[in-house]
């Protein structure tokens, strides 16, 4: 089987190989670097934000509004 593939088949396939392998990477590196720009949140403000939505939600805050402030 091996007998049949010539250079130009061997080398198109390490091509392809190597081509797969730098998409991958890529996207692993634009998907790390688009969760650090919207990960914004770490683990005490998380706490606070959440803690502040339970409160908004029980009744005792009041969300914001524009219109009510003025």
């Amino acid at each position: 089987m091996f007998d049949q593939w010539s250079l130009t088949d061997v080398l198109a396939g390490v091509a392809g190989i190597f081509v797969v392998a730098y998409m991958g990477f890529e996207l692993s590196r634009r998907q790390h670097r688009l969760r650090a720009l919207f990960n914004v949140l770490d683990g005490a403000d998380a706490t606070l934000t959440r803690e502040l939505s339970e409160l908004v939600d029980s009744g005792a805050l009041r969300p914001y509004s524009a219109t009510a402030a003025s």
